[in-house]
């Protein structure tokens, strides 16, 4: 038991993704962030880990007359390998995917449909 490690993590960042319609209408998600758990096995220096939590993105539906913004909320799933080289330096790689559920935004005569999903692969 003395090999199984449970935490937590937190991470906020700007995405700069946009998907125009071919009209005057747009949908974009500007921020995302995620709060996972993280239950992992330490293997010597190694740390294999699973994780999964709750993630939540800002979308904007942009009209030429109007915006409309709102959160989306959903969950992040994922997994990773820590290792420590020494006791003060580590590199990292997780791969997570991250989904919320479909939100409508109506920006002036527009009803527009938003959903987040990213997949990324994390190397630090």
């Amino acid at each position: 038991m003395d090999n199984i490690v449970i935490g937590f993590e937190g991470d906020l960042y700007r995405n700069w993704n946009e998907e125009d319609f071919g009209v005057p209408a747009s949908v974009e998600t500007t921020a995302q962030g995620s709060v996972p758990g993280r239950p992992g096995f330490a293997l010597e220096r190694a740390l294999f880990y699973g994780m999964a939590g709750w993630t939540a993105a800002r979308a904007e539906a942009h009209t030429p007359g109007s915006t409309s913004s709102d959160t989306l909320s959903g969950y992040t799933v994922g997994a990773g390998v820590d290792y420590a080289f020494t006791n003060n330096v580590f590199a990292r790689e997780n791969i997570a995917s991250m989904t919320s559920a479909p939100e409508t935004l109506v920006a002036d005569q527009w009803t527009l449909i938003s959903t987040s999903t990213c997949s990324r692969w994390a190397s630090a």
